[in-house]
């Protein structure tokens, strides 16, 4: 062998090489089709949402001679934490409203602001709150609002995907379920949500499984455990539908004695998911949130009753934003009184719901 020469690869070395080149190449090809595929799509650039030292530019239509001079700026910087702190989610977004509306060009409040929601678990309201302010500062559009809500869509997806896990394997928590199924409806992901019904059917029909099995005490439980998971998946069908999406057909439901249980009132039904839809998607009147809240509490839906106060809370969000963009102050006070009336329904609402579980938790 010469000094300095390099030995000849072995037949296994050259194949090892060989193999590892493919992986390569088809690894690039990969990056290069779905690079392609994002750009048909439009998907765009995305920023990193929850990214604190994200850079925020300020709009051609900021004064910052205004802003120092009234002194804001001495406060604010320790006010913009309470938006990372547990438990003070709401609480800083009660500031940051308050804080847009006398800054409603000041970008970083609108930032802070749709990230407080983000922590509350109202996603909705957090991607509403960079619609606004898109609409209120255009010329920060491309650049920062519209990555920003897709680095938003983003985070929501990876929870998604988190929490799907969770419910697939770890956790049989209604809660769990109800916050999935938003998630999927924040996305619009009508196939994902579909699995959720389904999978709140599957835990019906176990829990309808495991009472034929147990002592008659321990059958009661069940059945209640059975008919709470039917309610659930009954709610998040008419949600389904009402995203454009088709909803699984339901389970067969069984009575103890195993007959078929009699069937709902279709006529109430019918009226209670078409205030549903007008609540999810149309301006409702107060009345039809008492009357939909009212009619599932008449049928023992109390998950679904539940879920009107998180409408009810989704429509004063709606309205804390519109006021502070009021035209002109009398707006602003009719605006404001809407709100507090929804806030005073909404306590009434909780109330009855808690009287509730406790009579039920009663001997």
């Amino acid at each position: 062998m010469r000094t300095g020469a390099s030995p000849s690869p072995t037949p296994d070395a050259r194949r090892r090489t060989g193999a590892l080149a493919l992986v390569l190449a088809v690894a690039g090809l990969v990056a290069l089709s779905s690079a392609a595929v994002a750009q048909r799509r439009g998907d765009g650039e995305r920023l990193d949402y929850l990214n604190e030292r994200l850079r925020i530019p300020e709009s051609d239509r900021f004064s910052e001679g205004a802003y120092i001079e009234s002194g804001v700026g001495l406060t604010f910087g320790v006010d913009r934490r309470l938006s990372y702190y547990p438990g003070n989610y709401e609480e800083a977004a009660g500031q940051f409203e308050e804080a847009v509306r006398r800054y409603r060009y000041k970008a970083d409040i609108w930032v802070f602001l749709s990230r407080a929601y983000f922590y509350m678990k109202a996603p909705e309201r957090a991607r509403q709150a960079l619609v606004r302010a898109g609409q209120l500062m255009p010329d920060l559009e491309d650049r920062l609002w519209g990555p920003l809500v897709r680095g938003l869509e983003w985070e929501i997806r990876v929870r998604a995907n988190s929490q799907q896990v969770q419910a697939d394997f770890y956790t049989s928590d209604q809660g769990e379920f109800l916050s999935l199924f938003r998630l999927y409806r924040f996305l619009a992901d009508t196939a994902g949500a579909a699995e959720v019904v389904r999978a709140a059917d599957q835990h019906a029909v176990q829990m309808v499984a495991r009472a034929r099995m147990v002592s008659a005490e321990s059958r009661k439980a069940y059945a209640r455990q059975a008919q709470s998971w039917l309610t659930l998946a009954d709610s998040l069908r008419l949600e389904l539908a009402g995203m454009g999406g088709y909803p699984p057909d339901p389970p067969q439901q069984q009575s103890e004695e195993g007959e078929p249980v009699a069937e709902q009132d279709v006529e109430e039904s019918e009226r209670l998911r078409v205030l549903q839809l007008k609540i999810d998607y149309y301006r409702a009147e107060p009345d039809e949130y008492r009357e939909l809240f009212k009619g599932y509490l008449a049928g023992g839906r109390t998950t679904a009753a539940a879920a009107v106060l998180d409408a009810v809370d989704r429509e004063i969000g709606r309205l804390r934003i519109q006021a502070s963009v009021a035209p002109n102050v009398q707006v602003e006070a009719e605006i404001e009184d809407d709100s507090e009336a929804l806030q005073a329904m909404r306590q009434e609402f909780r109330q009855t719901l808690d009287a509730g579980i406790a009579a039920g938790a009663g001997p």
